[in-house]
């Protein structure tokens, strides 16, 4: 019941939304991203971009205390590789909740 927009960056994912006839439910992205950015980068260009808060999974397999820190300070929700699809599955409809109500 998911249309996927998938972007290999922040700047791809920008490109297909503009335009788009309607906004995204949910934001998933990576942590890590190429050039030193971030998923909270990612997901704050989006933001911005569209003007709305839509809300966000950021998946992360680092294990650095740092990092794991700075990922739970984004206040976007934080899930640890390998996810399983039921974890993925049951924060993705919590997202669809919250965007429903808002």
């Amino acid at each position: 019941g998911w249309q996927v927009l998938a972007a290999a960056s922040a700047e791809e994912a920008l490109r297909q939304l503009d335009g788009a006839e309607r906004l995204p439910d949910v934001i998933i992205a990576d942590y890590r991203l190429r050039y030193g950015r971030t998923g909270v980068d990612a997901i704050r260009d989006i933001h911005a971009f569209v003007g709305e808060l839509i809300p966000a999974i950021l998946l992360t397999g680092d294990t650095s205390p740092d990092r794991i820190r700075e990922a739970r300070r984004s206040g976007f929700t934080l899930l640890h590789k390998p996810v399983t699809l039921s974890e993925l599955s049951s924060h993705l409809e919590e997202a669809r909740a919250r965007a429903a109500a808002e």
